[in-house]
């Protein structure tokens, strides 16, 4: 019980918001005056803070913006790259059984889509180009089951940093 009140303590949004942990509800356990010292943080903290403060909490990743304020962030942490890497293995995978100017276009195309994944903030332009290049790939890829349906894995990967 100690350790959840130091935590509350020093980062209360972080046991509140992240952990879901309500102290609330642990009072009762709680020796009398540590008891008397959360209602006066409380009580500090709900005067300091007013109303005008939002808290965003995504995967692991807290926001903060006060006095009206909005925060815009993306996190990339590299989650997602083995699926990548496995999508792309797949595709690489059933190239053989196309025509090898097909299978260097589409590979093209997945290579540009790779390379701007890499990057820390990927241009949701370039994203979108190479979605509109993927679409007709499809058509190729008709009649290889195992590559149409990993070239439309590898738009619904690219479709998530689009949105």
């Amino acid at each position: 019980m100690e350790i959840i009140y130091s935590i509350y303590k020093n980062n209360p949004e972080l046991l509140e918001s992240f952990l879901y942990i309500d102290v609330e509800n642990y009072l009762e356990l709680m020796p009398n005056d540590i008891v008397k010292e959360y209602q006066a943080m409380k009580e500090r903290r709900k005067s300091s803070m007013g109303s005008n403060m939002t808290f965003n909490i995504t995967g692991g990743q807290i926001n903060i913006a006060k006095d009206n304020g909005n925060v815009n962030a993306i996190q990339n942490n590299g989650i997602g790259n083995n699926e990548l890497d496995a999508i792309i293995g797949e595709i690489k995978n059933n190239l053989s059984e196309l025509k090898k100017e097909d299978a260097e276009e589409i590979m093209d195309i997945v290579d540009m889509a790779r390379e701007e994944l890499a990057k820390p903030q990927p241009k949701v332009s370039r994203l979108r180009n190479c979605i509109a290049l993927i679409a007709p790939m499809m058509t190729i890829a008709n009649g290889i089951p195992t590559l149409s349906s990993n070239l439309q894995k590898f738009g619904e990967f690219i479709m998530n940093y689009i949105k």
